[in-house]
């Protein structure tokens, strides 16, 4: 059950890290006058906290098991 937790935890991580990448990109490339950018500013910050906090847990995770 152990590896399984680590397993989704690590997944988790990767899924919001390619989140966070494709947010921010798409920040970024968006003209400055679209009223989409905000949106995208928004989920890039909810995704990077999202990684840190992911990191952190399998961090803690890893640690467990030394």
């Amino acid at each position: 059950m152990e590896i399984l937790k680590k397993i989704m935890m690590m997944a988790s991580c990767l899924f919001s890290i390619i989140c966070f990448v494709a947010s921010a990109w798409m920040a970024y490339s968006l003209p400055n006058g679209d009223p989409n950018v905000k949106i995208f500013v928004i989920f890039a910050v909810i995704f990077f906290a999202a990684t840190i906090w992911f990191g952190f847990n399998v961090r803690n995770l890893n640690k467990e098991d030394k």
